[in-house]
């Protein structure tokens, strides 16, 4: 009988919550970057050549389940024996099956033959992460305190030869990466320390590689000429646009065992037609087939024409899903943006300016209580451009003005007039078969500071922009509380929302709404259909209603909402809108809409952080960075699995 070690620590470590094991979790993901981070901020490991996995312990049990969810238990009979010797009695544990050279690299060829050839003894498993642990969920734990678990978990487990811990360096990143390219090591994988387990590819953790190297669809192959048997070169291919598009092919890094099995697995999936939109045309000895394998391969470069230079084939990505193959691009690691310290505007001809834009009555009280004026409110939108204007840009906009202040003769306005600077831009929308009208638009500071000068102090975004009108890239739920409902429950819904939105493939980021309510915020890739969004959030919201109908509610009368939290999912139709992130509130103390981090919701024990115009930018400059870190690359698209999962057919 194992010896299980005791989880006392667990209960005290910040970011753990008792929990059931889960039994569907999606796989954080690194985005390529050209080069590491900077900052101690930041740890590094080694990059391994081999199989993501998600590792399960149960008690005298074990599993092993690939990044795109199939089973691979049976293949390494070698890592379950090893995994069900760990102190523990349940353990789910993120890392990569690998086989090492004689000089310790991971090579993806070798963990390939090992497998072919029923060696899987060879095979060891590096851990990087610990997602859940003997009765407590980690995942909103900070990664080095998981690490720290994880750590623990493996010393002296009896299983360290077969199950090893990846460990890493803290700041350092490009000589890290330095020498590891020296070693022959595929890269680095670079993440942020203090971040949570956040499903999907995110910002939080970036790869670096050493040589350029990805996945290809196969999409044909060519005869073999001379000696060579089986199959010439396989013809590759990646998803664009919506489209299979043929980038080159590979020739070289096939043994005459890879060719024979490589020709039994392409013949029989031959058709008559290339699945690629852009196929070679003349081309003599080619066999389109089928776009369903895929292959690892290495190479120089791209050329101009988007082909792959110097290729080498490195072998079968059967964990991977052909659909989802792309092109992967280098993408800039964040360096920390600071909030611009403006301590006074501009002053021209006698007027104050921000932004180009002149201030007419600079010192009109628009928040009497706190003393907010109206160049104050145009300088915090200055200080913070960076992180207001991507929320805002594109999307029409219904707008409440109150030239007044706060709590004087305000008014809602959507549509462009003649009163408004033609500067502000503007989008035709269809209202009706009948009736189409101008909407109001913010494409950069000096529109946003215009509207501003008008009296704007709430800005409320539709969920799509102007560009594709008809397909959201956002899903809002809007977590309303009844006057009597504790604080403590808004928060625990907010936290179990995330939760289901993480079981259905979503990340989700939360905002403060600027008073008792929580926005929980999904990015979209845009693709389904209003009707389709607004049906999927409301099928969220009755599941919640159906589950807890005394604590919950989804439909907007006063009548039978006391003491329930509205889950408002009608921000989600056509035309509807939300609050936009940052953006100011008409009530008392000046507050405004603070996009946040969930640890920061977590921490909101005695209830929800209000900032200010006056104190959001110091509590942004000492964040360092944008809280929705990874917004946009974490979009996903509304398919018809998930509608299936929610019920609706």
């Amino acid at each position: 009988m194992k010896v299980v070690s005791s989880n006392q620590a667990l209960q005290g470590l910040p970011g753990t919550k008792a929990a059931k094991l889960p039994s569907d979790v999606s796989l954080q993901l690194a985005t390529l970057a050209p080069s590491c981070p900077a900052g101690d901020g930041w740890i590094h490991e080694i990059k391994f050549d081999g199989y993501r996995m998600l590792a399960t312990v149960k008690g005298e049990d074990a599993t092993l389940i690939t990044r795109n969810g199939n089973d691979w238990t049976s293949r390494f009979a070698n890592l379950t024996a090893a995994l069900v010797k760990l102190p523990c009695e349940t353990a789910l544990l993120d890392g990569e099956a690998v086989v090492l050279t004689d000089a310790g690299v991971s090579s993806f060829q070798k963990l390939q033959n090992a497998l072919g050839g029923g060696r899987s003894a060879n095979v060891v498993f590096f851990a990087f992460d610990l997602l859940y642990l003997d009765g407590f969920d980690l995942r909103e734990c900070t990664l080095l305190r998981r690490k720290e678990v994880l750590a623990k978990l493996l010393k002296g487990s009896g299983a360290s030869a077969t199950i090893r811990y990846s460990d890493h360096v803290q700041g350092g990143g490009e000589v890290f990466n330095k020498e590891a390219c020296r070693m022959g090591l595929e890269g680095t994988i670079c993440k942020l320390g203090d971040a949570p387990y956040v499903a999907g590819r995110s910002r939080a953790w970036f790869k670096v590689k050493c040589l350029q190297r990805q996945e290809f669809v196969i999409v044909g192959y060519t005869d073999p000429s001379g000696a060579r048997k089986g199959l010439g070169a396989l013809l590759l291919g990646v998803h664009a646009e919506g489209k299979l598009i043929y980038c080159g092919k590979v020739g070289t890094g096939f043994s005459a065992t890879t060719l024979r099995d490589l020709y039994a697995l392409l013949k029989p999936s031959e058709c008559s037609k290339p699945a690629i939109a852009n196929a070679p045309k003349g081309a003599k000895g080619i066999h389109w087939v089928a776009p369903t394998n895929v292959a690892e391969v290495a190479f120089a470069e791209w050329t101009a024409d988007g082909a792959v230079r110097h290729p080498s084939f490195q072998g079968l990505r059967l964990d991977k899903d052909a659909t989802e193959v792309i092109r992967e691009r280098a993408t800039e690691a964040p360096a920390p943006k600071p909030v611009t310290n403006v301590a006074k505007p501009i002053v021209r001809g006698g007027k104050a300016v921000v932004a180009g834009i002149a201030i007419s009555h600079p010192d009109k009280i628009l928040y009497a209580d706190v003393g907010v004026t109206k160049m104050d409110l145009a300088l915090y939108y200055e200080r913070i451009e960076h992180l207001v204007i991507p929320y805002l840009r594109s999307r029409p906009l219904t707008l409440l003005r109150c030239p007044d202040g706060f709590d004087k003769n305000c008014f809602f306005q959507k549509h462009g007039n003649e009163m408004v600077p033609k500067s502000v831009p503007r989008v035709m929308v269809k209202e009706s078969a009948e009736r189409q009208k101008m909407y109001l638009m913010v494409d950069a500071l000096p529109s946003l500071i215009q509207l501003v000068q008008m009296g704007v102090l709430e800005f409320h975004v539709w969920g799509s922009r102007a560009e594709r009108l008809e397909t959201p890239d956002i899903v809002v739920f809007d977590l309303d509380p009844g006057p009597a409902v504790a604080w403590k429950d808004v928060l625990t819904t907010a936290l179990a929302l995330r939760e289901r939105l993480a079981e259905l493939g979503l990340n989700s980021y939360p905002r403060f709404t600027g008073g008792k309510g929580i926005h929980v915020v999904v990015p979209l890739k845009p693709k389904a259909p209003w009707d389709d969004v607004k049906n999927f959030s409301l099928a969220v919201a009755e599941e919640f209603v159906r589950k807890a109908p005394r604590t919950f509610t989804a439909k907007l009368a006063k009548q039978g909402r006391e003491g329930k939290i509205l889950i408002d999912y009608l921000r989600n139709a056509r035309s509807a809108t939300a609050v936009a992130s940052y953006s100011a509130r008409a009530r008392p103390g000046a507050p405004i809409a603070m996009p946040v981090r969930w640890q920061d919701i977590e921490a909101s024990s005695k209830g929800p952080l209000l900032l200010s115009v006056k104190d959001a930018p110091n509590w942004l400059e000492k964040l360092g960075d944008d809280p929705w870190l990874g917004f946009d690359a974490d979009r996903k698209a509304i398919t018809k699995t998930i509608l299936k999962k929610v019920g609706i057919s």
